[in-house]
């Protein structure tokens, strides 16, 4: 019971990562007089190395391209979450990996699978990736980027994921009534200042300027958040007497007959 408890435990708090862009030939261009094809040997080969739907990708000329060709293969994608997204690559034979046009990294070694941490926020991204081959069995290039999600997007039934900015945000500010101002997400409501007690030094010297505007209810009274008011706080009375409500004078009085 207890090993089943706690592989439970393991499962939920498991993540999986969402691919946000990877290698097929619609969401990679390549070098100018080049078109983006599949790489012949490693996808018959070697199909599903990164997963489904991933694909090894070369040019139009595959196999048949020389030793030494270098390709520059880039991928334009936008990131609506602010995570930060891991690029999982391989390439015959070499490559030299950038992002945002700064270099992040390289391999050497098609049967090895890099991890690249990139720093990127939310917005447009570029990933260019020059290949060089080097093999006679085969050429190719195949990669993922991926990030955890987990916490964003879901925003609750009073707000709305913003894309531009990559967080939740309200979904309506309506107009407050003063002294009530706006409180933004996940508030995202109309609410009194805040209550901010300051306490002079002592002992109090006289160029100080006295304290004032010190928001304290009298005792028996809270304040409202609806007027940012003090307002009294109901009570029972005795028989003969009735409730005066009455912030300035709340309380108990007697039933005069």
């Amino acid at each position: 019971m207890k090993l089943v408890c706690l592989l439970l435990l393991v499962i939920v708090g498991l993540t999986t990562p969402t691919i946000i862009v990877q290698s097929t030939l619609t969401t990679t261009i390549v070098t100018t007089g080049h078109t983006v094809a599949y790489a012949g040997y490693f996808n018959t080969n070697d199909a599903g190395y990164l997963g489904a739907g991933t694909d090894w990708i070369w040019d139009q000329y595959g196999d048949l391209s020389p030793k030494g060709t270098k390709l520059t293969f880039q991928s334009l994608f936008y990131m609506s979450c602010g995570s930060a997204p891991i690029l999982n690559i391989s390439a015959e034979a070499s490559f030299v990996a950038y992002f945002d046009g700064v270099q992040i990294g390289s391999g050497n070694n098609w049967k090895t699978i890099y991890s690249f941490n990139l720093t990127g926020g939310c917005g447009s991204h570029n990933l260019t990736i020059v290949v060089t081959r080097g093999s006679d069995s085969g050429a190719g290039l195949i990669f993922t980027v991926s990030q955890d999600q987990s916490n964003c997007f879901n925003c609750g039934s009073n707000g709305f994921w913003n894309s531009n900015v990559c967080q939740c945000q309200c979904l309506s500010s309506c107009g407050c009534t003063s002294p009530q101002t706006w409180t933004g997400y996940p508030t995202c409501a109309c609410q009194c200042p805040s209550l901010i007690i300051r306490v002079p030094v002592v002992p109090l010297i006289a160029s100080q300027t006295p304290i004032s505007n010190i928001f304290l209810c009298p005792f028996g009274q809270v304040r409202s958040p609806t007027t940012c008011t003090c307002q009294c706080v109901e009570q029972w009375c005795p028989p003969r007497y009735y409730w005066n409500p009455t912030p300035s004078s709340c309380g108990c009085y007697a039933i005069l007959t």
